[in-house]
């Protein structure tokens, strides 16, 4: 994340001047991310702008690639519904002793395609977040290309259930997860727009 001091360089028109409400604006020839060391000072003084885009970026990616690697795992035995019932079914006989086995699996299938759906939300989001060109507004390019990522990632995810012993790939699980993808870049949109940033 930028700090507290980190700055939008607006481009200005060619031959506009700074007015007197431009104090933190500099004329350069594109929008750019920098950060200042201080707050800046008034009148504003010549100084060396530091980009720090590329570093963010590194970043944003490695969360891409450690939440692939969190979905990978789980497409794993690990995530199987065996694995999966150990927990659920003891946590609701806990809560309701007389739960009935139907009901149980049925509470299991729900959250089990819930967590689909809200896990590859999750990860378009993180995809839009590293591909966003750096203190830019929406781009709904980004957001296709988002969700397609995820798509892709989806679908390699269920052809690998398919040589896990006791897992199967499944389309309508591929379905599921791209629905869950949509929703995520849907509501990084509405929580922008009810932010102003966009």
């Amino acid at each position: 994340m930028l700090t507290k001091n980190a700055y939008r360089l607006e481009l200005l028109p060619e031959n506009q001047e700074l007015g007197k409400d431009d104090s933190n604006s500099l004329q350069i020839n594109e929008a750019a991310e920098v950060h200042f060391k201080y707050p800046l000072p008034h009148p504003l003084p010549q100084m060396k702008i530091i980009h720090v885009g590329e570093k963010n970026k590194i970043v944003a990616w490695c969360w891409v690639v450690l939440w692939m690697g969190t979905l990978f795992s789980a497409s794993t035995d690990l995530g199987s519904p065996r694995h999966t019932s150990r927990i659920i079914g003891p946590l609701l006989r806990w809560l309701i002793p007389d739960v009935q086995s139907a009901t149980i699996e049925g509470v299991q299938f729900v959250v089990r395609k819930t967590t689909h759906a809200v896990s590859y939300a999750l990860l378009a989001a993180l995809i839009w977040n590293a591909l966003r060109p750096a203190l830019t507004g929406w781009n709904t390019t980004t957001a296709r290309r988002s969700v397609l990522i995820a798509a892709i990632y989806a679908a390699t995810d269920e052809v690998h259930q398919g040589f896990v012993p006791g897992r199967r790939g499944s389309l309508g699980d591929v379905m599921l997860d791209i629905a869950g993808a949509v929703l995520g870049i849907f509501l990084v949109w509405w929580i922008g727009r009810r932010a102003k940033k966009w």
